[in-house]
């Protein structure tokens, strides 16, 4: 899936039996024309990041749902359009696009008390790892472990991105230790519960890297082992093997593990990693 922290698969498919219920032509009078016209686009979008793993198709119909929420004042809808926008823009690297999607999604939390909610802990999820981006650790440290402290119960994937996000940005803030210890007790707490390769890939190369600047290299090769695992061969993994060549002073071994990410014969998952 090509997105960050998506909510639990099982809040998708309770939308899925909702919109399936009543027709897209709103002939059924129980429901507003509106209501439906809007839940559906949201459920199409939800699918298409979802199932197929199509951010950019996705970011369009949830721009439509969107749009027909505010229309009609459906803030709960508006916040869910608003969080899942944000995930599916991560999974883009969309920075910009992100913070701005998982801002919008937790005003409206706090505006109506919702900040316990799956959707307003996704849009905290990905605003922690977009401050990350924007290498603001400390900011990270602080939306993360806002997120943490203020959710209700959270399926595993977002509690995978909160803890790791947190043990990221403190090992960024000089506490090597503690983070790496945060970032490998989220991947063990995550066991073999599903997770979008995307995050699976950007959360091995920031605990990968991590671990070869504090000299572990035995925990990065087994870092890079699970990641391969999540995602397969990808630009990812080959970045990865690079840096452990070069770490080892095998300055031609390392250009070669970079070429097929460089000669895009082995793309990445996630744009930056070029």
């Amino acid at each position: 899936r090509q997105a960050w922290a998506l909510p639990a698969a099982g809040e998708l498919t309770a939308l899925r039996m909702v919109t399936a219920a009543f027709p897209d032509d709103g002939a059924d009078d129980r429901v507003p024309r509106a209501a439906v016209s809007a839940l559906t686009a949201f459920r199409r979008g939800a699918d298409l990041l979802s199932e197929r793993g199509d951010a950019r198709a996705a970011l369009k119909l949830l721009s439509s749902a969107l749009d027909r929420a505010r229309a009609h004042t459906f803030d709960y809808l508006e916040m869910q359009c608003q969080a899942l926008s944000a995930a599916a823009a991560a999974g883009l690297d969309e920075c910009a696009a992100m913070t701005a999607a998982g801002e919008g999604a937790l005003t409206i939390a706090g505006e109506h008390g919702w900040q316990r909610t799956t959707w307003s802990t996704a849009a905290q999820v990905v605003l922690a790892y977009s401050a990350l981006l924007r290498a603001e650790p400390a900011e990270a440290y602080r939306l993360a472990g806002q997120g943490q402290g203020g959710a209700g119960a959270v399926d595993r994937e977002l509690e995978f991105g909160l803890r790791f996000v947190l043990g990221a940005a403190a090992f960024d803030r000089g506490q090597h230790a503690a983070g790496l210890q945060q970032m490998h007790h989220a991947r063990a707490n995550l066991g073999d519960r599903h997770l979008a390769a995307v995050q699976a890939a950007a959360a091995a190369v920031l605990e990968y890297r991590a671990a070869l600047a504090a000299g572990h290299r035995t925990a990065a090769r087994s870092i890079l082992s699970w990641s391969t695992g999540r995602t397969g061969q990808c630009g990812e993994t080959q970045l990865m093997r690079s840096w452990d060549e070069a770490h080892a002073g095998r300055a031609a071994a390392a250009r070669a593990a970079l070429r097929p990410l460089l000669d895009g014969s082995m793309p990445p998952l996630l744009p930056h990693s070029v």
